[in-house]
């Protein structure tokens, strides 16, 4: 099971920390907010809040294995004989389901699909609509983290919430950040825009 989430606002120096980064804060410890020892993340963007008041929440368990384990195993089938950039992602829906997706290259390159939305593609089709994804897992190996690409966070948005967690594995230096869309896309376009 997913951590429950606490929201509050946090004093952080905007040059001590990067958005979506694991960080300690006594203030949220002294709030109750969260326990001590446990790590939390800053979401948010210095767009929405001043730098600071960056909004952080609190996880009792920082990280869902079970949704990793699947993102992890599905890349494994992912096509890359192009940019042997090799991505799995899986969705973790509200029902408890877990939807997996790998990217897909194309030669003609720009008909390549990142495994996000291959994750999200294959969800739609089992009936899937927005508001149905509690939270997304994505795997790569490369020199640094990956976080999803602007396109995948775009179509991220129309389906989770702004504070849904993004987990992100780099198998290479085995580290773990945990994103929301709110902090990678911020002031995002969405339904509402549409008068939706």
């Amino acid at each position: 099971m997913l951590a429950q989430w606490h929201t509050s606002f946090c004093s952080v120096a905007a040059d001590q920390i990067n958005i979506g980064a694991e960080h300690g804060c006594d203030q949220c410890v002294q709030l109750g907010f969260v326990p001590p020892g446990v790590g939390h993340f800053l979401l948010g963007s210095f767009f929405r809040f001043k730098p600071s008041k960056l909004r952080c929440v609190g996880m009792n368990q920082l990280w869902d294995e079970e949704l990793m384990k699947a993102a992890t195993a599905v890349r494994a089938n992912a096509y890359a004989p192009y940019s042997n950039f090799f991505v799995g992602a899986a969705l973790r829906l509200k029902d408890g389901r877990i939807v997996p997706g790998a990217n897909v290259e194309n030669s003609s390159y720009p008909l390549s699909v990142c495994a996000e939305r291959s994750a999200i593609s294959a969800a739609v089709a089992m009936g899937v609509r927005p508001g149905d994804v509690q939270s997304v897992a994505v795997v790569t190996e490369a020199p640094a983290l990956a976080a999803p690409c602007g396109g995948c966070r775009q179509v991220l948005n129309e389906f989770m919430s702004k504070d849904a967690p993004i987990f992100v594995l780099n198998l290479k230096d085995q580290k773990k950040v945990t994103f929301t869309i709110s902090a990678l896309l911020p002031e995002a376009f969405g339904p509402s825009f549409l008068g939706k």
